[in-house]
């Protein structure tokens, strides 16, 4: 597969004075894109567009189901040529019976999923304990419109990892599902650069070399009983895959953070405990601030972060 860059989390592909005459070499570009392989590309061109109501247009719905296919997820398909045929003047009918195949195959497809138990590792992105955050709730959310039981592991790839500690996600937090690392039949692994015997070691060919930076699009229809993510997933990419009848279908980023972070995130009790004793010492009763002072790699990004951080303190 080719080495593909996650899409940006906001609207940056697309000048802010697009215009509508402007959507079809948008779309030209999108299709070269997914030519190449790079559907990630693809998409993020599409849907950049269509954070601007003005820019609704047949092509980005038409390009998003043809994603979709590239994809197997008949799902998505669907719900974007139901997006089509109300972008359009009329109803067509040709793109109702496409609707109703790509219903039908998505029904086989989950009852052909449905027959063995299926399951997500979800390894450390390897980042800043947010932006690891940050992708365990986008694999989470995966797992659960792909069906998948999931099982976070910070083994040896994760920045918060100490020598001799086998899981570094069990010092902060509760497992995710009941179902442990150990547990995981080992036959039918996806990416194929995961064999049972490197699945606790550290990185393997994360940022490059074969089945490197692969991302959620690839996983959505995966047929392999065990898939391990290790590449960036996050909450606003997986999102616009959600299916109808899922529970965060039609959410908002932000709401399906703060819920996914309620339903998985519960730390562990020592962490509770010394939570509420900072909070008893240092918060209540009165009012507080809170004030987020970037430290570490960031001081690369900005020069003035060590003068900035004082005048905070002062």
């Amino acid at each position: 597969p080719p080495s593909q860059r996650p899409p940006p989390a906001h609207s940056t592909m697309i000048p802010p004075n697009m215009t509508p005459a402007q959507i079809p070499a948008v779309v030209h570009a999108a299709e070269q894109a997914a030519n190449r392989g790079n559907l990630i590309m693809a998409e993020g061109m599409i849907r950049d567009c269509l954070l601007d109501d003005r820019l609704n247009h047949p092509g980005l719905h038409h390009m998003l189901a043809r994603i979709g296919i590239a994809s197997e997820a008949f799902w998505g398909v669907a719900d974007n040529l139901r997006n089509l045929q109300r972008s359009l003047p009329r109803p067509d009918p040709a793109i109702e019976a496409n609707i109703r195949e790509m219903e039908a195959r998505h029904a086989a497809q989950r009852q052909a999923f449905a027959a063995q138990q299926r399951f997500m590792l979800i390894r450390a992105w390897g980042c800043g304990f947010c932006s690891d955050l940050d992708h365990v709730l986008g694999c989470l959310l995966l797992a659960e419109i792909t069906g998948r039981t999931p099982v976070v592991r910070w083994g040896k790839e994760s920045l918060f990892c100490d020598p001799g500690v086998p899981d570094a996600w069990v010092q902060y937090f509760e497992p995710v599902s009941p179902v442990r690392f150990e547990d995981l039949p080992l036959a039918e692994l996806w990416p194929p650069k995961w064999t049972p015997e490197n699945l606790d070691s550290g990185r393997v060919n994360r940022d490059q070399g074969p089945w490197s930076r692969m991302q959620y699009l690839h996983y959505l229809a995966r047929p392999e009983q065990v898939v391990v993510m290790d590449f960036i997933c996050r909450v606003v990419s997986v999102l616009p895959w959600v299916p109808t009848g899922h529970w965060l279908h039609g959410s908002t980023t932000g709401a399906a953070m703060r819920a996914l972070t309620k339903k998985y995130l519960k730390p562990i009790a020592p962490i509770n405990q010394a939570a509420d004793e900072f909070y008893q010492q240092h918060l209540a009763p009165g009012p507080a601030i809170a004030v987020h002072i970037r430290g570490s790699d960031k001081t690369a990004e900005d020069e003035a972060l060590h003068a900035g951080n004082q005048a905070l303190r002062a």
